[in-house]
């Protein structure tokens, strides 16, 4: 069963198959689309920009840098968009 707050918005234009879904980061604790096959972040639902990527150890919020793995991230409904 899916969540209302693991719900698809979408499907990422980077691998062409991962679905994306709003995160938040345990930081700062705005929110981030995230690509759950790729790990492509973007701040905004708009993902034409450039993305923040994964690096070998981590997914960096594309906000402060954080982990967006870390305690006090999680999956989020999308009510906070910055």
């Amino acid at each position: 069963m899916i969540l209302p707050s693991m719900a698809s918005i979408g499907t990422c234009r980077i691998c062409g198959t991962g679905p994306l879904r709003w995160r938040r980061c345990g930081v700062c604790r705005r929110e981030v689309v995230l690509c759950d096959e790729c790990d492509s972040a973007w701040r905004t639902a708009d993902t034409a920009g450039a993305p923040t990527y994964a690096t070998d150890r981590d997914m960096p919020c594309p906000w402060c840098r954080a982990s967006l793995w870390s305690n006090g991230a999680e999956w989020a409904a999308g009510e906070e968009r910055a």
